[in-house]
């Protein structure tokens, strides 16, 4: 299957911009406008997209559990390693899309596809 998944210079770029939309502040935003947009595409973009978006909802679950637990203290400790895996799950997709590759971040909840 990722053999045949159209890979070129725009399709890096548009992967780029969604793997890094926390960045900006769109964590979700991005990769949502980008799922509609290449939706039934067999390519890179459409499914980083699609995998960015199921992370980033499942990490704002986590940090509304997590703000709700600073009430009792330990969302204080959840909140940096949320924000360290994050980054590292960026790190990753990033390299992954420097390869040409679709990455499937982990843990992810499996709501939107490619």
């Amino acid at each position: 299957m990722e053999a045949s998944i159209k890979v070129d210079g725009t399709e890096k770029l548009i992967s780029y911009i969604v793997h890094l939309s926390p960045l900006i502040g769109l964590p979700v935003l991005i990769p949502a406008l980008v799922w509609i947009a290449k939706k039934g595409e067999n390519s890179l973009s459409s499914m980083n997209a699609a995998s960015a978006l199921n992370f980033q909802i499942l990490m704002l679950i986590l940090s509304g559990i997590a703000w709700i637990l600073t009430l009792v203290l330990i969302g204080f400790l959840i909140f940096p390693v949320l924000v360290l895996w994050a980054a590292l799950q960026m790190v990753f997709a990033c390299i992954a899309t420097y390869r040409g590759k679709p990455h499937r971040y982990f843990p992810a909840l499996p709501i939107f596809r490619g």
